[in-house]
């Protein structure tokens, strides 16, 4: 305790090299903690968007699907239903989709695009791209017709087409033989992503199956868990109940999302390396200077016999409070600033409208959630780099000579 209070003391002795030591400090831990807990929140919602508007926290595919995606990788319906089935007290929510390539024709242009078959009576309101606010034109409920379709708002631009028109879309089916049929437009959706407004025509499932003669077959069913925790017993249940479908993870099924989450916290640490270096740094190079006024008292209390071991203790412990200090403080602003963005979030609307990564859009709206474990080792590492940053000084200070100290 009394090397502490020395410490402590000793540091005010320049005030200002303190204040701006410990500034650093407290900087670099509110940075890095801050980005780790905006990070995490944006993970967990870019995995809730992508498992949402696409496979699900697990899917079930034929096996060569996520490989060759032809389009007569085709599972039986009745074996999703079983396994679907299976998992009904964890799910939130299945969905069986198809997915197929085809030409659509109007009377000014054709252009080439996919068919998504989704089941809407399930999915409407809940599914990222079946959203209210994405519907601009036309309303969901009037998708009661065979010849109904959705399509996007760039794609529609492309083909001339308003709510009302007619399109033909022309496919090959799972027998490789053309089949062509007409549609009407009921609804034009503007989601954001580039894609699918540019190439995107929604239909209800039983229209594209038979489109692509495929009645009693899909390409995914989708499983939405309540608890992204099942995933493990889920994965297990679904495996041991499957017979021709193969049964993937979402970090499987979407590994490009994976890819960029895993980009996105290699970043991270890069900063947090550059950061730690600049105030280790800067750690030393006060720690030198404090030494180097003190060469004289230092001298003194040599040649009174002070042993090197406390001399070293006492500037070690400088070090060690300082780090203190600046983690606390740095800790201190990060805790305040997420507790405010955790409920209220930063809106960039007015700068950006959407925010597209791996095709899952992101609200524009950023918040911050708690990564404890990052946090933690954040302030470990930097009391790490005080007391490493400790030793060139102490070294410094035990090389005093008693005699030449005090000339």
């Amino acid at each position: 305790m009394l090397y502490f209070r020395l410490g402590f003391r000793n540091l005010w002795r320049n005030p200002v090299r303190s204040l701006i030591s410990i500034a650093g400090i407290a900087g670099s831990v509110f940075l890095c903690c801050y980005l780790a807990n905006i990070k995490i929140a944006n993970h967990q919602k870019m995995i809730q968007n992508g498992v949402e508007g696409g496979p699900g926290h697990l899917a079930l595919y034929h096996p060569d699907w996520l490989t060759e995606r032809e389009v007569d990788n085709l599972i039986p319906v009745a074996e999703a239903i079983r396994i679907t089935d299976s998992l009904k007290h964890l799910s939130k929510r299945t969905a069986f989709r198809l997915y197929i390539p085809a030409l659509a024709q109007s009377p000014r242009n054709s252009e080439g695009v996919v068919v998504m078959g989704m089941e809407l009576e399930k999915e409407i309101l809940k599914h990222p791209l079946l959203k209210k606010k994405v519907l601009i034109k036309g309303t969901w409920h009037s998708l009661s017709g065979k010849q109904d379709a959705l399509i996007g708002e760039a794609l529609a631009k492309k083909l001339g087409l308003d709510i009302g028109k007619k399109f033909v879309l022309m496919v090959q089916d799972k027998h490789n033989e053309i089949n062509s049929q007409l549609f009407r437009i009921r609804g034009i959706f503007q989601t954001g992503l580039k894609d699918m407004d540019n190439n995107t025509v929604i239909l209800p499932l039983n229209n594209a199956q038979s489109l692509l003669r495929s009645e009693n077959e899909i390409h995914e069913a989708s499983i939405l868990l309540k608890d992204i925790n099942d995933l493990p017993e889920s994965l297990k249940t679904a495996r041991s109940l499957k017979d021709v479908s193969s049964v993937h993870p979402w970090n499987e099924a979407i590994p490009q999302l994976l890819a960029i989450i895993s980009l996105d916290r290699i970043n991270g640490m890069v900063m947090a390396m550059v950061l730690f270096l600049i105030v280790g740094i800067g750690t030393v190079n006060a720690l030198c200077m404090s030494v180097m006024e003190r060469t004289r008292e230092f001298g003194v209390m040599r040649a009174i016999g002070t042993r090197q071991e406390k001399i070293s203790l006492m500037i070690l412990m400088e070090g060690i409070v300082l780090s203190l200090i600046g983690i606390a403080s740095g800790l201190f602003a990060c805790i305040l600033l997420s507790l405010y963005t955790q409920k209220y979030g930063i809106d960039l609307s007015s700068q950006i409208k959407n925010i597209e990564a791996g095709n899952i859009l992101l609200e524009p709206i950023i918040y911050s959630g708690w990564n404890f474990n990052a946090m933690g080792w954040i302030s470990l590492i930097m009391l790490g780099l005080g007391i490493f940053g400790s030793l060139y000084p102490v070294f410094l200070a035990t090389r005093v000579s008693p005699s030449e100290a005090m000339r």
